[in-house]
């Protein structure tokens, strides 16, 4: 019996203990500059947490290496960050602990702390590993649709937690 039991109480643990990720794809836009970038924003979900990932890369050019970026928010940290995109006046620098925005000429350039290029190649022969941080500039137009989409999910989540 105790043979018998033990492998089963084994795997059951393991059952419970994983969880099934949902990741749902929110918006995707892309930048217009002269490195330019696709930027992704996607949700997961998992039984006990909702986080947001910030997923970026730009196109290889002669000028450029081809970067990818990963960017973990909380659901807090992404409210206060379409919240300032939406009222940051020209001229205006906003700085927090995850992200530096500074609004010039109808454009916002959003500068995401702590993240490095994922990408594991080299800037330069014989050097370290590229470890440019996320930065990319967002229009007028794409702010107002980013922060459209972004309020839509957030009260999907108010109506179905409640």
């Amino acid at each position: 019996m105790k043979k018998i039991l033990i492998p089963i109480l084994f795997i059951y643990s393991f059952v419970l203990s994983a969880q099934e990720t949902l990741t749902k794809n929110i918006i995707t836009f892309s930048t217009i500059e002269k490195n330019e970038k696709t930027i992704l924003l996607s949700k997961q979900t998992t039984s006990n947490s909702i986080n947001y990932v910030l997923s970026a890369k730009n196109k290889t050019s002669k000028d450029f290496n081809k970067c990818k970026w990963v960017s973990r928010l909380t659901k807090k940290e992404l409210e206060y960050f379409a919240v300032t995109l939406q009222k940051i006046k020209q001229g205006e620098t906003i700085k927090t602990n995850f992200v530096t925005l500074k609004s010039k000429n109808n454009r916002v350039h959003v500068y995401f702390k702590n993240t490095k290029c994922t990408s594991e190649h080299k800037t330069h022969y014989f050097q370290k590993s590229c470890n440019r941080e996320l930065s990319f500039i967002v229009l007028q137009n794409q702010i107002k649709k980013l922060v459209k989409t972004l309020k839509e999910d957030f009260e999907q989540d108010i109506f179905v937690n409640h």
